[in-house]
């Protein structure tokens, strides 16, 4: 009788320490507005002006961010960024912890005042 409680208790811990990561379920995408930038000089360059500085940056071994809200995020796909830099973008992908694993940038938006 104790062996069978004490299978009974090893399983029961195991079902309630496997739980939490089944109730998580595969992480979703979603989509940040923001500036491309350089890790050099972050939110700085986080603007149309600061397009030379960071593409320089770049060159001279800095990583592209995004700058969306106040936070700087680590970008997966640097090569699609580089194409962005420059302009307000739209990333959409999975952000982990402070980094977005791209699928897919694009031009944000922009509508114009009349």
């Amino acid at each position: 009788m104790k062996r069978l409680a004490s299978l009974l208790t090893i399983f029961v811990l195991a079902l309630a320490g496997i739980t939490p990561l089944l109730a998580e379920g595969p992480a979703s995408q979603t989509t940040l507005k923001g500036w491309i930038a350089d890790s050099y000089c972050g939110a700085k360059n986080a603007n149309a002006e600061g397009a030379a500085c960071t593409k320089a940056c770049y060159k001279n071994g800095a990583t592209l961010v995004l700058v969306s809200g106040g936070k700087t995020y680590a970008i997966s796909d640097q090569k699609a960024a580089l194409e962005h830099v420059g302009h307000e973008v739209a990333i959409t992908g999975v952000v982990e912890n402070d980094a977005i694993k791209v699928t897919k940038i694009e031009a944000a938006d922009v509508k114009k005042k009349a």
